[in-house]
C-alpha cells in the first residue's frame, strides 16, 4: 500500500467510524434500557467505537510503516555493500 492510498483508506475509514458513531447515538438516544442510563451506554458505545477505529487505522497503517521500514533497511544495505566493496578498503560514512 502506497501512501495515497493509505490516505485514502484513512479518509474514508474515518468517515465510516464518524457514522457509525452517529447512527449509535442515535440509537442509543431513541431506544431506551431499563437498568442503564443513557450516559452509561453512550461511554460504552464511545469507548467501543474508538477501539474499533483505532484498529482500522492500524490495519491501515502498520502494512504501510513495515512496506517504507523494509524498502529503507534494503537501502541500507545496498550503500552497506557498496562501501565495503571500494578499493583500498575504507569505507563511506
Amino acid at each position: 500500500m502506497n501512501l495515497k492510498n493509505s490516505i485514502i483508506a484513512t479518509v474514508v475509514w474515518t468517515v465510516v467510524v464518524l457514522a457509525v458513531g452517529v447512527g449509535m447515538i442515535i440509537y442509543i438516544g431513541t431506544h431506551p434500557v431499563p437498568g442503564a442510563t443513557v450516559e452509561q451506554r453512550s461511554q460504552m458505545a464511545g469507548s467501543e467505537t474508538g477501539f474499533v477505529a483505532a484498529l482500522g487505522y492500524a490495519g491501515i497503517w502498520l502494512p504501510f510503516a513495515f512496506k517504507k521500514g523494509q524498502d529503507k533497511r534494503k537501502m541500507r544495505d545496498k550503500v552497506s555493500a557498496v562501501s565495503k566493496k571500494r578499493p583500498g578498503g575504507k569505507a563511506m560514512g
